[in-house]
């Protein structure tokens, strides 16, 4: 019964659709609701805060160059894969296999994130933690094993991109005139951070409408904040690893 209560709530935090650090918990909210004189449901609980992105000229421009280049299998060594394949609207923006598939259908050694909300993430992408920005995480990703492009041929393949017909305008809207590598993945970042979920039915009850969630949900909440512990790994708003 606790993990059926568990895929209840999963149900309730999920729900927004693309166009495509957390307050902590309470110290009692680790006990089983029946422990508690509070459930962990009707304790107060964390939301997300307004979204702050520091100025950064013809943004908009470049997030639409960015939407483009997202879904363009070109972007790859192969022309097989899109940063789409791996995240999907479908599969909530994560992978849909457990493990990713790169270019030339290479198996890699992870599983895709969702990129929900990462315009709210500061100083570590990727699961380790390795990449410091989004820019970096999406250069990264379009030079590794996921893209398959190699580090050396980034600024080439940006080349033969903007050559393509229909793109000279939007790089140009964009403010690059002399596609780079650099650019092609502040394009990436932009559209990323479009990504934002901020009106599912858990957003609503932590902001104080209790009727955002039915009593089967709740009790899922209070499994997810207290006996089930998956908050270790899962603390709200953000719900990410």
């Amino acid at each position: 019964m606790k993990y059926r209560a568990v895929l209840v709530f999963a149900v309730a935090v999920a729900g927004c659709k693309a166009k495509h650090d957390a307050a902590p918990i309470a110290q009692g909210s680790a006990a089983s609701p029946e422990a508690t004189s509070v459930r962990p449901s009707q304790q107060p609980l964390p939301q997300l805060p307004p979204l702050e992105l520091p100025a950064e000229p013809k943004r908009a421009e470049k997030a639409e160059l960015g939407h483009v280049l997202f879904f363009d299998p070109r972007l790859s060594a192969n022309n097989d894969r899109a940063c789409y394949s791996c995240h999907r609207n479908e599969d909530g923006t994560g992978g849909h296999d457990p493990i990713a598939i790169g270019s030339g259908d290479k198996k890699q050694t992870r599983h895709a994130p969702a990129l929900w909300n990462t315009a709210y993430f500061k100083g570590a992408w990727y699961w380790d933690g390795r990449a410091t920005t989004l820019e970096d995480n999406a250069k990264a990703a379009w030079a590794g094993g996921n893209m398959g492009v190699g580090a050396d041929n980034l600024d080439r393949k940006a080349a033969e991109l903007a050559a393509i017909p229909g793109y000279k305008k939007l790089f140009d809207a964009a403010g690059f005139a002399e596609p780079k590598a650099d650019q092609i993945a502040q394009a990436l970042a932009a559209y990323e951070r479009t990504l934002v979920c901020t009106n599912t039915a858990y957003d609503r009850f932590a902001a104080g409408d209790k009727t955002a969630l039915t009593a089967q949900q709740q009790r899922g909440l209070d499994t997810s904040l207290g006996k089930g512990q998956c908050l270790i790994c899962h603390a709200p708003p953000y719900f990410s690893t």
